[in-house]
């Protein structure tokens, strides 16, 4: 099936509506992984006034950060209630939904070669802008409405299967780390020894990579780990056993899981235990912030963590914990596992559907 194609500028207009009456003031930004998040930015004694507003349906994008990031972050709004967003991000939106759904635009967006397209064009700059121009350049593919909405179904399709894993994962994750906040947080008995982290652990950094890449290929396959989430892939590995990752630089607190093949980058803590549930959960209940040493960098050290005071219960009691939290948690990791797999399927058969390589008219879903 082959589709007509159309330039992004001929199916979508500018929003320039600022948040002029100041009634909303629910803030948000957006990520690499062209999703809108809340906003983290300090905004005493800014004004508001000169905040975009956006809407169901719009599209915010960024074109700043091209060029450094290898992709063009877009993405599209779907809460009932107007947001305001930075200024100098782009508000968009479709000109002709009889022509092009939202949802279908934006699975444009989510291919690999639209980025591809994006960071060529982008300018010399460190950041590496990307002219609107040449955003609007794009070729949007062009089906009729119905295969537009059964392409966004099968996307949907995979979309909510790895959602509810997310859900689930949420709900065991919060079963034990109550469990042991009400054990050992709430409730610290008298008998357990008082000691540092260190004395159960092991730490080392990340180093980076001699070889990297951003797709995820035969030969490029093993992921490469950022401070907060996968950041690409590589052909190497630093371990291939139980690890717990946190971010060196920053204030992220967020502790990453991997029992295979990995290699941490050099912006990363690697923790190794016997008691590695037990750590985890350590793990989840530092303030990071304090931790930090520095100011436009902050940076936490080996030390840091190592020096972190806990307690610590009975081996007998720490391998009752380790044994019941594991049987809880080795069904999180496999639901993480079995997500990878279903976002792999998705990125896989997403170019092959807006390319009309498969025929969606007789697929139910």
């Amino acid at each position: 099936m082959k589709f007509n194609y159309e330039k992004l500028g001929n199916l979508i207009e500018i929003s320039e509506k600022k948040n002029s009456d100041l009634t909303v003031d629910n803030l948000v930004g957006m990520n690499i992984n062209k999703e809108f998040i809340p906003s983290v930015a300090n905004t005493n004694g800014t004004n508001l006034a000169r905040y975009k507003l956006i809407t169901k349906n719009q599209f915010g994008c960024n074109l700043m950060h091209v060029g450094r990031d290898k992709s063009v972050v877009v993405s599209k709004y779907s809460e009932e209630n107007p947001s305001i967003i930075s200024p100098s991000y782009k508000i968009f939106q479709v000109k002709d939904t009889d022509l092009i759904l939202p949802d279908f635009l934006m699975l444009c967006f989510l291919r690999s070669e639209v980025d591809r397209f994006c960071w060529f064009y982008t300018d010399s700059s460190v950041r590496g802008s990307l002219d609107w121009s040449k955003f609007c350049e794009i070729d949007i593919p062009l089906p009729d409405l119905d295969t537009q909405q059964k392409i966004v179904d099968i996307y949907q399709f995979f979309s909510d299967r790895i959602e509810l894993k997310k859900k689930i994962n949420k709900n065991l994750e919060e079963i034990v780390e109550n469990h042991f906040k009400e054990k050992y947080i709430k409730n610290k008995p008298q008998v357990y020894t008082k000691t540092t982290l260190n004395t159960i652990i092991t730490i080392t950094s990340g180093k980076r990579p001699s070889v990297k890449d951003n797709l995820k290929t035969k030969e490029m396959n093993i992921p490469l780990i950022g401070a907060s989430s996968i950041m690409g892939y590589t052909n190497q590995y630093l371990f291939k056993e139980k690890i717990l990752i946190t971010g060196r630089v920053g204030t992220h607190g967020i502790i990453q899981r991997f029992d295979s093949k990995c290699w941490p980058s050099d912006n990363t803590l690697i923790i190794k235990s016997k008691w590695y549930e037990y750590v985890y959960q350590i793990l989840k209940t530092i303030n990071y912030t304090k931790l930090n040493r520095g100011s436009t960098q902050p940076l936490i050290t080996q030390s840091d963590l190592k020096n972190i005071e806990i307690i610590l219960p009975s081996e007998k009691e720490l391998q009752e914990f380790e044994n019941w939290a594991k049987s809880i948690m080795q069904k999180v990791d496999e639901n993480k596992k079995e997500n990878s797999k279903l976002s792999n399927l998705r990125d896989i058969l997403l170019p092959k559907l807006m390319n009309g390589e498969i025929d969606v008219s007789n697929i139910e879903v």
